[in-house]
């Protein structure tokens, strides 16, 4: 979709650090909060879209 129009998310740029910092601190810590949570994770399966 960026490469269709790429003037349209420009103006995230300011804020696409944060985003991308965002998702790597949720991949990094999701699966103990989820488990410190008395969840079981990796039991279910998540599809990202």
């Amino acid at each position: 979709m960026y490469l269709e129009n790429p003037e349209e998310y420009r103006k995230f740029i300011n804020i696409m650090p944060d985003l991308f910092n965002l998702y790597d601190r949720v991949e990094r810590e999701f699966a103990n909060a989820y488990i410190d949570t008395g969840g079981r994770y990796g039991r279910k399966k998540i599809l990202w879209i």
